[in-house]
């Protein structure tokens, strides 16, 4: 399986933060996931990832798993995937990916 249609997906929304992410935003990413759901090809398409793509990835799981639950088993086949290739970093980037506060750059830092 090629993973090139995965990629373009994933760039089209790499700059998203995670609560900015819709399940409408996301729908070629998951058209993409849904269509592969042997745990050996998703295996294979997530090592292909880089880290910042696995996140954005991880990103898309979270809320394909919110909006679609009728595919929840796919969708945890590809948490399982990133899980296994970038650990529990991945989920705590996503959880944490907030944007940035506006004025926050004005704030000088505590002496």
């Amino acid at each position: 399986m090629s993973i090139a249609p995965l990629v373009t997906a994933l760039e089209k929304i790499a700059s998203l933060h995670f609560p900015q992410i819709t399940f409408f935003n996301a729908r070629e990413v998951v058209k993409e996931m849904l269509a592969t759901s042997s745990e050996q090809s998703i295996d294979r398409s997530v090592q292909q990832l880089s880290s910042p793509m696995r996140d954005v990835l991880m990103k898309v799981v979270y809320v394909a798993l919110s909006s679609d639950p009728k595919n929840s088993t796919t969708f945890f086949k590809w948490h399982a995937a990133i899980y296994k290739a970038a650990g529990p970093g991945s989920i705590l980037r996503v959880v944490t990916d907030k944007p940035p506060m506006p004025g926050l750059d004005d704030v000088a830092p505590a002496a």
